[in-house]
Order: C-alpha cells, then structure tokens, then sequence
C-alpha cells in the first residue's frame, strides 16, 4: 500500500498523506471485508463479470468455483502504481463504480465516473492480486458510449467529489441500473434459489433529480500537526482556512465545495452562510468539525375565508410562481416560500444539531432533532408511503376472502414514519426503537397528527428482543422493519420467524443486506422453528422494487414484502384479471369511447384532445321483445352477410390534453368529455349551428371519469385527482354539487382521488385507490354507505337501473359484483357475464368473448356489438355472445361445485348429446366450453370425470369431500369410480380461449406519436409513431423534414446527432400524440446559433460570426401575421392623433405667421450649435444600424484590481452589448445601473473605449460620442425613453403552444416578469430638464401584450405633447438580416396558455393558428404577455445574464510565449465563443500588432491551432461544444495552442505586468499598489 512519508519537523499541509481507503502506514494488514459493504459488493460483480468472461472450461460455473480456478495475476503483467492506462469499461458495478478488463480478462480495473463502452484514461491507484482486480483513478475519457452524456452534469466538483456517480448518465438509464442493482443483490447475498425471487419491479424514481437532499453534512479536517501539540500542551491553531466540503473520491482528502447542486434551496443557501461562518470563526476551533445543514419546513394555511394568503401579501409575494417562488419579503436571504395549494411552504436551513425540525409527508406532520435521522429525499416520500400502504396488506386469497390483519409492529420506528402513515389501516400500531429520544419524538408526532395512543403507541427497546412482550396475534399482524445499513440482527430474526407474523414488508437503503436477511426469512435458519418444521424457512417473497431515493448516485432504497407460505395451492383468478394497476388511463388516441343506439353513430377520443363521430351505419335498436338476437355467429361460422364499414363523420379539438372518458347525455344530442387539462366540456355534434365543445366545469387536477344517471338527465357527474365529484348541470347552470371525497372519514390525502364513476337518479358510487366503494346522495352530497373487500385500485364501477346492484372492478384481479355487461383488463381479456334467471350468482354464466393485444381502456356495448379502446389508435369492433345458449361440452367432462347447494345449471349434463334441431331446422348455437371463465370457486364448472389411477398421466389429487360433493351435484347418474379414482383439478386443465379471434371491423385512427428525442443542436427532433415510423423535424421550420422508415430511435439517434452544445430553449414532448414545443419567458431566449450554420432559401449578408437568437427568431415568424396586423394599426392610430392635433391647434384670428427670436437672443442657438431634444426622432424601423451580434468577451476568472490605460491603442472589431456585461462580473451600485453602455468595462471584442476620469469624450450636438456598441444599447432602451419596469410580473404566467403536423406546439406556462433594469444612454443634462415632467413614466399600462402597444402610444402623445411635426412608426420587429425569413406552415396551432398554481394545472386563454394570428389581434392583445410584444414589436427581449465558461489558456510544450505576463491564464468568456475567436485572442497577445495591417495577411485561425485533450478542434466549435463533448468532466477547461508553420509568428516584446492590462480586451493584469491608489 502507498503511503506518503511525513517528516516529524514539518507540519503536514491540508489533505497530505491521504491516500484510498486504507493508508495508515501501521496498518500491516488489511481489515476483513465487513458485510454488505462497499468491498464485499464490488469483489461479487467482479467475480460474476470474470465467471462470465473466463476462457476456461469452467466458466459456466459459478463465480466462487471459476475464481477458484483462477491464479492471481502475475505482478509483472500488472501496470505500476501511479501509471496511466487506457482502459475500456464492460459494465457499471452495483457501487456506481465502471469495471473494466484487461486484455486476457483475467483482471479488472475499478475506474469510477464511468458508464459501459467508455474507454477511458485511468490512473491505477493499488493492486488486489489475489482478488483479481485494482483499484484506478478516473483521469479523462477517450472515446465516450452512447449512455454518457457530459451536458447531462450539473456539478463542477463532479468526477472529483465522492457524493455522486451518475450525472453523465440519461435518468432513465440510471433507474434501469438500479433495478439490475437489486437483481444482483438477491443473486449474489441471499442464497435462494432463482425460482424462489419473483422478478424485480422497475426503480420508482424520484420526482426530483436535483435539488432534493434536506439534510447535507460538510466538513473541514483539524489544523496540521493538531494532534502533535496536543500531545505536547499547545493549543492547536489553524494558520489558513482548511478546505470545508465532502471527501475526494478513492482517498481521504476533503475537496473544497461550495456549493452541491443535489441538495435542496434552502441547504444550498445555509451551505454558503455556514461557509462564511467558519471563516469569520476559524479561530475558534481546535480540530476539524462536521457542519449540519437540515431543511425545516413550516406550512403557512392560506386564509380561506379572505382569500388566499398571497392576496393581501406584499406585491413581491404575489409574484410567485406555482411551485419554487421569491423569497417573501419579511423573511430573511435564507428563507424560501413554496406555493403548494392550500399552504405556503416556508423552507430555511437548521444548522444546529440540537434543534428541532419539522417535515411534511403529504398532510402527516413529522419533527425531529435536527441531528437525527430522517429520510433525506422528501420529494420521493409521498409516492414511497403510498406504495407501502398499498401493499402492506394482503391481497385477496383463492376463496375471495382476506386475511384479517389489523395490527402493524414498526421495528426500527424511529419517529415514527411508517407506524404514522400506515396507522389509519390497523386497529392497533406500535413503534419500537432504541433510542428514548426517537421514541418521544414518535409520541409527539402521533400527537400532533391527532392519533389516540390506543391506535398509535411508542416504545423504547432494543429490536434484538422486542418479541418477548408483543401480545398482538401473529397471524393478524404485519411488521415493518427498516434497519440501518448493517441489517438486521442475527437474534431479530430468529425472534422475527420465531413470533411469525402474516406479512413483513422489508424496507432498507443497503439491498445487500436486506437480500441476506430476506434469505433468512425466506430459506429458513439453522434450528429455527417457525411452523414449517426446523430450519426451513416459513416465507415468501411476494415482491421486490427499488426506489431512487438518492438519484446521481449508485444508492438504491429496497423494499421486499413477504408472507407467510399457505398450506393450500395458489389463488385463482377470477373473470376479469388485473395484475397490476395501470399507470394512466388514457394513453392512446382511442381511449374513450360512447355508442349512440339512436343516431348509430360512435364518438371517440383519446391522448390528441380531439373528439370524433363516426358513423357505423348498423341498426343498434333492441329486438322488439327485448331479447338477444339470436343471429350471433358462432367462432368458426361463416358470417350471414358482410357487416358494413364504419365512416368518418365529424371531429372536433375538445381539449390540450388527454381526454379520459365521454359520456352521451340529453337523448344522445349532446357529449360531455373529461381530460387532463382539468376541464368538463360538452359538445353538440347534432346541433344545427355546431359549435366548439364548450366548458361547463373545471377541477383543479385531471379529471378521470364520468358518470351520467340517465339518457334524460339534466346533469352529469365527474371525478378526479383532486379528490372531488362535481355534479354539473347540462344546461349551462354550472356546478350543481360538489362532494369532497378527501373529507369522508379515515382516507388519505392522496388515495382520495376518483379512478370510477357510476350514477343513477338516486344513488351515485365511486371507487378509486383507497379499495372502498363509497356510495352518496347525490342530492345532498352525504355518503350513504360503503363498501370493503377489495385491496387495490377500484377501475371501474357500474350500478343496475333499479340502483339495488353495484358492480366493480378492481386492481386486485376481483370482480366483486357482475351484471350483464362486458368487462375487461389489462391483460386485454374482455368478458361477459349473464345472472339471468339465476338463483344465486355463483350460476351465472362468464364467457371470453374476444382477445385485445393489450390492456383495454374502455368498452362499449350496444346492440349485437362491442367495441374496445386501447393504446393503439384503432377502434375495434366485436359480434357479440349471445349468453342464453348452452355450453358445449365433451363426453369426458362433468359439473362441479364446491358448494352443498344443488340448483339447475345452463351446462349440459354429460355424456354429451347432439343438440336437437329447432324448428326450422337448424341446430341452436352453442358455447364452446374452452370459452368458459369460472366464476368463483364455489360455483358450478365442467370438469373431466375421473381417470384411473393406472392412467400414464398424473394429476392433482382433490380432497375426498370434493369428490364426494362433485357427485353430488352433477349427474343424477354419475359413474361409477375405483376408490382410487381422483377428480381433476380443473385449474390445470383447463385452458382458456376467447369466443371470437378476430374483430369484426377495425376503426383506423392516426398514428399518434409515442417517443422522442432531441438532437443536439436542439433545432432538430427525432420522433417515433404508433407504427414505429421514424421521423426528423425541424423546429424553426415547424415541418418534418426526412423519413427514416420503421427502425429503432435508438439506432437514427446516434446516425443524425452532432457534436454541438447549445443551451435549452424549448420543451418538447409527444404526451397528446403530436410534437409539441413549449416556449417559456425564463429561457426561450437562451439559445444561440451562428448564421453562418444555417441553410436558408434566401441569400442574406451576414457580419462575421453573426448569430441568432432562435426563441426570437421563431417568435417573429410564427407571429408575422399580427405584426403585420399591428403595423397597419399603428399606422391608422398615427394618423389619427395627427390629424386631432392639427384640429386642435386651428382656431378663429389665429396669426398667419410668428416672429421668432434672432440668434444669441432670450437664450435661443441655432440648430449647429445648440443641444438637441432628448427626444430626438429616431429612424422608423430601427434599420439606421445593421443587425449586430453580442460580443464575446474574454475575460479573466481570477478578477485582479482594474488597472486604467489611458495610452492604450484600441482595435475596432466587433460590438458588444449588454448581454456581456463586465468581464468581472463586479457588482454595481443601483446609480450605476442606470448608466450608459460607456460604463461598461470594455472587452476584447468590443470597440468602445472605456472612459475614465479625465478623459473627455468628443460629442455631437450636445450628446456624447456614441459608438456602434453604444448605439445598440440605445436601440435596447425603451423607444418612449421611460423608466424599466421593476422586476416581476403577474401572479400568473403565459405561455405558447406550437403544433406541428401531428398536433400541436406550445409555450410553456411561466410567471410573466419583466425585464430587469438595463443601463440606458446618458443624455447631457440641460438646464430645463428639472422642469420636464416624464408623461411616459407616469401612466399606467396593462401587464399585457396590449401594455406594449400602450407604452408605443403614450410614447407617440409625449412627441406630440414636444411640438412634433409628424410621427415615424415606434414599431421595429426584427429584420431579415438579424432573423432570416422563415415560413411556418399556416396550419401550425398557436395556444397562449396561463398557469392556474391554485387549480393544480394551466387554463387555455388562446387558440388559433399560424395564419389566423392577424384575424384575432384583438384576442392576443388581451391574453399574450407583454413580454411577447416587447420582442415582436420593440424587438427586445427580456435582460439575462449571460453564461460564461472558464478556461485555462497555456501554450502548447511551452513552445510560444504565454498570453499573461503576470501568469494569469485563467479566463472566463460567453459559452458560444468560438476557437477562432480565441486564436485571434492569441495572436494578438503573443505577435506584436503592425502599425499598417495588411488586409491579405493570413488568419490567425490559418497558422494557429487550438487543442483540448489532446485532441485538434476546429475554428468553429464553440466553448460550450468544447466542455461537453471534448473536455468532459468538472474545473477549468485546459486549451493549448500552438503554431502550425504556415507562418514565421515574432514574439511581442515583454511588457511589465502594471502595463499590460487594457480594459478594452476585457484582460486585466494585477496592478501595483501605487497605481491602485491613484486609481481610488
């Protein structure tokens, strides 16, 4: 092992010495790997991974047997310590760490910050011969795989810190890993067979993937040498500020952090104030200390009664966004108010560990000390509690009944999170720890929830031995453990199989020791009696999942429910089967559907938000004596006649989002729709003037269902996700009724949600995910009953026209109650059932009428017909069954049932006889017994009659009172059997095929799409349909523009993509079937892109590295129509007031002429001479510049003091703007803010000098000399010359939709805010100027689109008001040369839409399209932002600070002279520099400049070359491009350069470091003191 030898004379420096894991020089050995660590995983995934590579014969072996057969790696074919290797990764260990082989895969190399198929530079660290493997640092990466992504990382200690190991990996691959982490866990530590670990669920992820961590805990070491003085009396003292943060990953180093992207707001603001403490207190400490930084929330209820709390808050406080707001303004910097509906949610930083803290899990309130523990991931919690809620309790058994359990035992309860959550559901909880302080904590936090101790109890006891005393009956209890990493305790779980409770959920965040143990359980322990005899074990796993409770990171949280092994077989299942609960409803472009019996027409919506008529030309009109008709076809019967084609009629775009479900009301003349986009609409397809489907209510989450009483109704009602029903009246009265499901007693919070809806007059029953049926008046809204049984998710619910039979359907594979009706699951099983005539409902008859490909959404039956929805885009329709014939069956079958009742059954008796003929002649259909779905087990079911025993095939044997009660209840003659004879377990033999194979007739809908991905340029989407059909889009263009056929996304991705990084700017997604583009204020305007890179119809003249800004670009052509619109509106209102003033001003006797003053005389100057107005006309459009390109400023990322350079020669090139800012980011005073853009420290790229006391600039007409930077951000100042606007905005934000061929494009919704303050031109004070009063500033204009046009109009009154003569138009959109011309289809949707925070979801203000903008000016004036009229109309787009990267500039080899004379090459610049830009850079500072240039000379991108990991990069790339493609990790970027011989470069003269700096290039050098002085 290395070590770092440390003289006894010479204080060690901060981090030295600390090398990996263990480096104590006296350490001799190595410690014997712990259990379930970090070592013991690793050393598993590298056996498995060389058992699996092994050339040997015994590779098929297992690990152990084949690392048995391996010799140790010979130490001379091992690299020396401290070398660097290139090295390709094989696979992702289960610590996050990359392994990778060596060339014989005999050894593999430990490299983290990895992903599988990189190859990579590594530096080995220390060799385990006899193990097979080293450990290696991660240098850099040589050639990427497609699972890294470097644009994907946030951090800039990342590769470098400890704490995360995933953020160059996609999220979605980091959660598939995380499921083979648990995969191998079981595998390698539990010891079970393969038979016995059911399969892994998906990894629920994490609804936050930054920023979710409450509680971080930094550190700092003690001083150097502390130990030392210690021993030897002297205080130790620390000379400098150690570094304060997290280890250095494979060593024991502290890294210096300041800042950690994955914790919370409020931790990120207490890790800067925490920082800043320990330097102001440095002395104070003695040795080293770890610093607590815990989130504490306080939940503020808004006022009800006076509105919300933010109604009579402060303005700041009503400008908060939805979810993460301004900080409100009677709290302090360290404070963050969240709006969560009906609370506000005040976030601050706890940094003392004996404080106490407070968290919320939904609507359960928890305190704890702030140094205790408590799950870190808040976020994921709600979501975590639920699942365990959901399966905490059994599901029901094969007889239909659950189990009776009604205590819980939290082991390891801590302060009670899950003896809180779950303690609703048991009559009895109690929590157990060892902790007194956990304990009393628990008791007050069951306290502060308003739990009585008799239903939630706390004690403090060791967990090893908490069985002793526990009175509860083990078969009515379940126990929650969740233990800390190390497990649980070898005599915990003998006491756990011991005491053998029902059910045992499993939580743990170490899955390796949670496989040991569950092992255990499950495999039994060596003298352990647990009922199933000594050592075996006496459970089950009934499943396994993770939960990313730490996302970036290799951690995952496991949770195993087990039960306690049955005597008896497995469960049946009954006629409808579910296995699992569905995501969504609604996920394809046919999810809802409504058969009209009268009109024969059919209405269906789906994903798209659209509704359509169908007409299915059939007569669905019952028989005249109301039976079924008897021409139903039989399976393999010719078909009578050919049924007819179903044809499109009419369609309508109901809604933005999903629809859920529709309902034919009102005789069938009118459709009510429920969508996702959380309103209630109905549409009248039959009306005479058909119009849009109108809004009759609104939920404030996604409404789920619908339920109408009758075909005469007046009203309907609906359910949703906000945990409410809403009755609302047909004929435009509104809301009728609402009832608060959340409100009944005993549901949660979050299971009030309405999955199922179904009505009559009388009664209306809903079900969702808390398993009851509950059952209200909808006259008065009061529950009227309940009903329990089932264990999951209620799906759907129907009731009879008497309203004396409900029926439902659930999750947990049970139909409770049948009628006759169609139901179906998600297995795409659809079924029918007949109780007819029956005297019990056991007789009834269930039949598998048809086989969908997939889970079915939704049925419809009407006539001799049934139609199906699922995720695909078609419609299918199915001949029905008629359920009044006999079943057909063999001679070999007989009846069966279970139960001692005897009553006629609709089967055949056997043997089997031929069915007579009728009257007519022909034979009566009949049902093929392989039809047939059992009802129940106590129900009748033709089973086969008895085999001997001599028969050469085995079957199960029943019990002899079966057999006994078989014959009893089957033929009046049964035969004759050997007392050997067994009956046959039916559940065996009999195999299950529908009634009908193939639909009747298809429906064919539109290929929705279904997936996408963004390519890196962002301008361009990849995108896949329902047919697997890939396609390009363009963005700006708004158009697919190429096919790649039926392939694999996956596989066009990487064939298209380019090297490019450029920042987000639009949301996309596939969600409504259709390629939508979200554009919000925030970052609509982020991205850039060169002119030069883009092919265009039109040849244009574009200014050397010219870009273009693509959220104004887009926005101005896909609102060209309203500008146009706005124009010319402008033009008439110009007149107007021109031609008012001009009557104004004509009066009776007014004089013909005036006398004015001669020159010199009562102060007046001639027009040479004397000022001009500060309102001075500008050019109409504002073309009296060309389009310019912000600068790209160079800048050092050390600041050093500013040195001024009033001799410095500055070079003209290229302009900057506001947007560059400072390159030292320095702060500004609120005067300086509203300088002019000569304030501004210049930059390399910049032309205008910056002025300086003394310097007098020459000025025209009384203003100061303005250069082309200056005149730009003149032309950004507000055209009415009036103040900003404070920052902020409306309470609610706008956004666009933009929809493509598919569908539809949209702005994302946002907080509307305005732009910050922007420096503005200086004008020369002029005597008068006190007495102007600013007309502009004082009015009062609507934070609108129509504020723009407002503040255009009181700009043109003040000219008026001035004495102007005429008016040139204020409106300047942007020309070609600065935003090319692009032509959007004229059919692309445009949708304006709002953010409703209080309604949990956006409202729809706008709707049109492309080439309707213009018709419908008056509408966007209302409801479009007046952001969005700054940028059409003023051609500003609102202020942002830009983003620069920081780079490291030395010469290659040290061959040319450096850029710094005093050493400084750290610099900093705008993202979209380009290389040649930075060689220019170069070339300046390193070749003396000629006092005449040569026009001709070469380039300096044409003899200089610039390089990054060794790798050449091109004049084009661009900074961005470069740190994510090429550089690829944390810090600084590394360029070199160096010449390439096109060119003889003389070196410039060295010049002292107080002379070479010069503000113009945006370089400062660190001046002298005495210049510093005479700077103050």
């Amino acid at each position: 092992m290395s070590t770092l030898e440390v003289s006894s004379q010479k204080k060690r420096g901060y981090n030295e010495g600390k090398r990996h894991f263990k480096s104590n020089k006296r350490q001799k050995k190595d410690k014997p790997v712990k259990e379930g660590s970090n070592e013991e995983v690793i050393l598993a995934d590298i056996r498995a991974l060389l058992a699996r590579r092994s050339l040997q014969d015994k590779a098929a072996g297992s690990a152990s047997e084949v690392n048995g057969d391996l010799e140790p790696s010979n130490p001379s074919a091992l690299p020396e310590p401290f070398t660097e290797i290139d090295v390709t990764v094989a696979e992702l260990s289960s610590t996050g760490d990359g392994l990778a082989l060596n060339s014989d895969s005999t050894h593999v190399y430990v490299v983290p910050f990895t992903a599988p198929g990189d190859t990579v530079t590594a530096k080995v660290i220390k060799h385990f011969q006899q193990d097979f493997y080293s450990l290696a640092d991660f240098v850099k990466v040589v050639k990427p795989s497609t699972e890294r992504d470097d644009g994907l990382i946030q951090c800039p200690y990342f590769a470098s810190c400890s704490g995360c190991q995933f953020q160059m990996l996609p999220y979605q691959y980091q959660l598939a890993h995380k499921k083979t982490i648990v995969e191998k866990a079981y595998q390698n530590f539990s010891g079970l067979r393969p038979e016995l670990v059911p399969a892994i669920g998906n990894t629920v992820g994490s609804p936050l993937q930054y920023g979710y961590r409450t509680k971080l805990t930094p550190h700092f070491d003690g001083p150097p040498g502390g130990r030392r003085d210690n021993r030897n009396g002297i205080r130790p003292k620390f000379e400098e500020v150690p570094p304060i943060g997290f280890m250095k990953k494979g060593t024991r180093k502290t890294l210096d952090i300041e800042d950690c992207p994955i914790g919370t707001d409020a931790v990120r603001r207490g890790i800067k104030k925490e920082r800043s403490r320990v330097v102001r207190e440095i002395d104070k400490y003695t040795r080293g200390a770890t610093l607590l930084l815990r989130e504490n929330t306080e939940r503020i209820q808004k006022d009800q009664k006076n509105g919300d709390a933010a109604a009579e808050a402060p303005e700041e406080e009503k400008n908060m966004e939805a979810q993460v707001v301004a900080v409100r303004p009677q709290a302090s910097d360290d404070t963050i108010i969240e709006d969560r509906g009906d609370y506000l949610y005040k976030k601050t930083c706890i940094t003392d560990n004996k404080a106490t803290t407070t968290e919320y899990v939904d609507d359960y309130i928890f305190t704890n000390p702030a140094g205790a523990f408590f799950q870190n991931n808040n976020s994921i919690l709600p979501v975590f509690t639920q699942y365990i809620r959901d399966h905490v309790l059994p599901p029901s058994t094969s007889s239909g009944t659950t189990p009776k359990i009604t205590n819980l035992i939290d082991a390891y309860s801590g302060s009670g999170l899950f003896t809180i959550t779950l303690s609703k559901m048991f009559s009895h909880s109690l929590g157990i720890d060892i902790s007194p302080s956990s304990i009393a904590f628990a008791s007050k936090n069951a306290a502060l929830n308003n739990l009585p101790p008799d239903r939630a109890s706390f004690i403090a006891a060791d967990a090893s031995n908490l069985f002793a005393n526990i009175t509860f009956d083990a078969e009515e209890t379940v126990v929650v453990i969740d233990p800390p990493r190390k497990g649980c305790d070898e005599s915990f779980l003998r006491q756990l199989i011991r005491y053998g409770p029902a059910r045992v959920v499993y939580v743990s965040c170490n899955v390796h020791t949670q496989a040991r143990d569950v092992g255990s359980l499950v495999g039994g322990m060596e003298g352990v009696e647990g009922g199933a005899g000594p050592g075996k074990g006496v459970y089950e796993i009934e499943s396994l999942r993770g939960f990313d409770f730490f996302p970036q990171t290799g951690h995952v949280e496991g949770v195993a429910v087990l039960r306690k092994k049955e005597s008896s077989g497995g469960e049946q299942h009954g006629a409808i089967v579910d296995a699992e609960a569905p995501d969504t409803i609604a996920e394809s472009n046919s999810t809802a559907g409504a058969a009209d019996g009268v009109e024969d027409a059919s209405y269906s919506g789906g994903r798209d938000g659209v509704i359509c008529a169908w007409d299915l030309n059939l007569d669905l009109r019952s028989s005249s004596d109301g039976h079924h008709r008897s021409s139903v076809a039989a399976p393999n019967d010719p078909k009578p006649k050919a049924s007819p084609a179903t044809t499109f009629r009419q369609q309508a775009q109901a809604h933005t989002h999903w629809i859920n479900d529709i309902a034919l009301v009102q005789n069938n003349e009118a459709l009510v729709s429920a969508s996702s986009d959380i309103t209630v609409k109905v549409w009248r397809p039959a009306a005479q003037d058909v119009s849009p489907p109108q809004t009759i209510g609104l939920h404030s989450d996604y409404v789920k269902c619908l339920a109408s009483p009758s075909a005469h109704a007046s009203w309907i009602a609906s359910g949703g996700l906000d945990r409410k029903i809403c009755l609302w009246d047909l004929n435009g009265v509104g809301k009728k009724l609402e009832i608060a499901v959340a409100e009944d007693e005993g549901i949660y919070r979050d299971k009030g949600s309405v999955y199922a809806l179904a009505a009559t007059n009388s009664i209306l029953a809903s079900g969702g995910p808390e398993s009851i049926v509950r059952v209200w008046d909808p006259r008065t809204g009061k529950r009227v009953t309940k009903f329990v049984g089932h264990t999951d998710n209620i799906r759907d619910v129907l009731i009879n026209e008497d309203g004396d039979t409900i029926m439902t359907a659930s999750a947990d594979q049970t139909v409770k109650v049948w009628s006759m009706t169609a139901g179906s699951d998600k297995s795409g099983l659809i079924a029918k059932t007949d109780f007819r005539n029956v005297a019990e409902m056991d007789e009834g008859l269930s039949v598998a009428v048809c086989q969908e490909h997939e889970g079915v959404h939704k049925v419809i039956s009407a006539g001799e017909y049934i139609w199906t929805a699922t995720a695909r885009p078609s419609i299918n329709r199915w001949n029905d069954v008629d359920t009044e014939a006999e079943v057909q069956l063999p001679e070999t079958y007989k009846l069966h049932r279970s139960s001692v009742a005897t009553t006629k059954s609709r089967y055949q008796s056997p043997p089997y006889q031929p069915s007579s003929p009728t009257a007519n002649g022909a034979a009566k259909k009949q049902i093929p017994l392989k039809c047939v779905l059992r009802l129940s087990n106590t129900s009748y079911f033709p089973t086969i009659q008895a085999r001997d025993v001599e028969s050469p095939t085995s079957y199960s044997m029943s019990s002899a009172t079966s057999a006994k009660e078989q014959s009893e209840t089957t033929s009046p003659a049964p035969l004759a059997r050997k007392s050997s004879a067994v009956v046959i377990n039916d559940a065996e033999l009999h195999i299950m095929l529908p009634y009908h194979t193939l639909p009747d007739h298809s429906i064919e809908g539109q290929n929705g799409l279904i997936k996408h991905v963004m390519l890196n340029d962002r301008r361009r989407v990849l995108t896949l349909d329902t047919a697997g059909e890939v396609m390009m889009w363009d963005l700006l263009k708004c158009v697919p523009i190429k096919s790649f056929g039926k392939r694999h996304l996956e596989d066009v991705t990487p064939e298209v993509n380019t090297m490019e990084s450029v920042a987000h700017w639009c949301a996309v997604d596939t969600r409504t079937g259709s390629l939508t583009c979200t554009l919000e204020e925030n970052y609509c305007f982020d991205a850039e892109m060169y002119a030069d890179e883009r092919e265009l119809e039109e040849t244009i003249e574009f200014r050397n590295d010219q870009r273009i800004n693509l959220g104004k670009w887009i926005l101005r052509y896909l609102f060209s129509n309203l500008i146009d619109e706005e124009i010319r509106r402008d033009e008439a209102y110009r007149q107007q007031i021109q031609s008012e003033k001009r009557q104004t001003l004509q009066r009776e006797n007014a004089p013909g002429k005036i006398q004015l003053p001669q020159i010199g005389m009562n102060g007046w100057d001639d027009h040479a001479s004397g000022a001009t107005s500060v309102a001075t006309p500008r050019a109409s459009n504002g073309a009296y510049l060309p389009a310019t390109t912000p600068g790209l400023a160079i800048g050092l990322a050390t600041p050093a003091q500013v040195l001024l350079n009033h001799g410095t020669q500055h070079h003209r090139t290229l302009s900057s703007t506001a947007e560059d800012g400072a390159p030292l980011e320095k702060k500004i005073s609120q005067q300086s803010q509203t300088r002019s853009s000569f304030d501004k420290v210049g930059d390399y790229f910049s032309a205008a000098p910056h002025p300086s006391a003394g310097l007098t600039s020459p000025a025209v007409n009384g203003k100061p000399a303005m250069t082309p930077s200056d005149a730009q951000e003149d032309q950004r100042t507000s055209i009415d010359g009036e103040k900003d606007e404070k920052a902020g905005g409306a309470l609610f934000g706008k956004k666009f939709n933009m929809r493509m061929s598919f569908g539809m494009k949209k702005l994302a919704k946002t907080q509307t805010t305005e732009s910050v303050s922007r420096p503005a031109v200086v004008e020369e004070k002029e005597e008068d100027s006190d007495s102007k009063s600013s007309q502009t500033e004082d009015k009062v204009v609507d934070d609108n689109f129509y504020g723009t046009i407002q503040k255009i109009r009181n700009a043109y009154d003040d000219q008026l008001l001035e004495g102007a003569e005429s008016l040139q138009s204020a409106i300047a959109p942007s020309l070609p040369n600065e935003t090319p011309v692009l032509k959007p289809p004229l059919a692309t949707t445009i949708l304006i839409q709002e953010d409703r925070p209080e309604a949990g979801g956006v409202a729809d203000l706008f709707e049109g399209t492309v080439g309707s903008l213009g018709l419908q000016a008056d509408l966007i004036e209302k409801v479009a932002p007046m952001w969005l009229g700054d940028v059409l109309l003023r051609n500003q787009i609102p202020f942002k600070e830009i983003v620069k990267v920081s780079f490291i500039l030395e010469p290659y080899q040290g061959i040319l002279p450096s850029i710094a004379a005093d050493g400084n090459n750290r610099l900093n610049a705008n993202r979209m520099l380009r290389a040649k830009k930075i060689l220019g850079y170069v070339a300046e500072r390193i070749e003396p400049q000629p006092e005449h240039p040569d026009p001709n000379a070469a380039k300096p991108e044409e003899y200089l070359e610039l390089y990054c990991q060794n790798q050449l990069l091109p004049p084009t790339i661009t900074l961005a491009t470069i740190r994510a493609h090429v550089w690829r990790g944390g810090g600084d970027v590394v360029l070199y350069y160096k010449a390439n011989g096109r060119k003889e470069i003389k070196h410039v003269a060295k010049t002292p470091p107080e002379r070479f700096a010069r503000k113009s290039d945006g370089f400062e050098g660190k001046p002298s003191t005495d210049d510093s002085s005479r700077q103050s």
